[in-house]
């Protein structure tokens, strides 16, 4: 990473824009923070977010509506849960991916029967995938989730924040967002203030959560300590006005990397795409031509469409023409 900042010949904003990296720079920041402008939370913050079990158990202490959930230690506890569950339920890794089915790993699965839920613990009770968190299902459509994209500064104030709903996700129904729309939901972005402020929260944050028609409330879903992957970051970087939070070249200062990666984007309009990580066009039919007429309806759609994914970018201070480097990419 010093060779990489090196190379780029001017103090690069480093972004973490998946779970490994960001607990790789939360872990790392005093010393590459020596080299780069970097905006992140405490380790120990990122880890409790990438906990879905103290994630929920945090959001029941400070009152932050989400959905039941548990973390079986057993077989049998699981039974015990089973037993008192309404199916669906949702299954997740406690702290990543785990085997769906055979040769299949995914983030997120649906138990419809008590014997689907027991066959996805069954198989990933003797590999080393993590441990599975089962959650309470709400039921809605798609357009029941919204997230929240902002930036919080060392007083864990908001900068900015932008809301937004999904219209589509692929895998249908428990995926990542094909298809969105912004939109102000005070709520949301309530909630969300309140949590941050709890914790102590700095840096770019990505928060889902899904409206539960049966009781009126917005219940948080997951907390992404780091750029999110949910919507194109134009669309929320295009509401900060030019100049909000300068900093000087070369200063290192947790609470404006990110700020100046959006001015670098706002003075030259050549950064939009490394704030984020594309995804690859949605390859069911019955999406396709939605899918495809948004992907080609300019050059940033394309750009979000394409099949490249980076984990962690740099992003050169150097006003005017700021060159771009993104290291540890790899084809989807």
């Amino acid at each position: 990473m010093e060779d990489v900042a090196k190379g780029i010949g001017a103090t690069p904003v480093l972004i973490a824009t998946s779970d490994t990296t960001a607990l790789f720079v939360a872990e790392n920041a005093s010393v590459l923070g020596q080299e780069y402008l970097i905006a992140t939370p405490p380790a120990e913050v990122v880890r409790c977010f990438f906990s879905k079990k103290r994630t929920a158990d945090l959001c029941q202490a400070i009152g932050i509506p989400s959905p039941r959930t548990e973390l079986p230690g057993s077989r049998q506890e699981l039974l015990d849960f089973a037993e008192q569950a309404n199916f669906p339920v949702v299954v997740k890794g406690e702290c990543g991916e785990f085997w769906l089915s055979v040769g299949h790993l995914g983030r997120v699965a649906i138990a419809a029967t008590r014997k689907e839920l027991l066959n996805i613990y069954d198989l990933n009770a003797e590999t080393s995938a993590p441990r599975l968190v089962v959650q309470e299902y709400i039921p809605g459509g798609d357009d029941a989730v919204w997230m929240f994209n902002g930036y919080f500064n060392d007083r864990s104030e908001c900068l900015f924040g932008a809301t937004a709903r999904k219209l589509r996700q692929f895998p249908t129904h428990r995926g990542s967002t094909s298809l969105g729309i912004c939109g102000r939901n005070e709520v949301v972005e309530a909630q969300t203030k309140q949590l941050m402020q709890a914790v102590a929260y700095r840096g770019p944050l990505d928060v889902g959560y899904r409206f539960d028609a049966r009781d009126g409330k917005y219940k948080l879903l997951d907390v992404n300590p780091r750029i999110g992957s949910t919507f194109p970051m134009e669309r929320i970087c295009d509401k900060i006005p030019t100049g909000m939070c300068p900093t000087p070249p070369g200063r290192y200062s947790k609470s404006s990397a990110f700020s100046t990666a959006i001015e670098l984007r706002l003075a030259t309009g050549r950064t939009t795409r490394v704030l984020n990580r594309p995804k690859r066009a949605c390859s069911d039919s019955r999406h396709a031509n939605s899918e495809n007429q948004l992907a080609s309806s300019s050059q940033k759609e394309r750009s979000f469409f394409s099949k490249r994914m980076c984990d962690i970018f740099a992003v050169s201070h150097e006003w005017g023409s700021p060159q771009l480097m993104a290291s540890h990419c790899h084809a989807m």
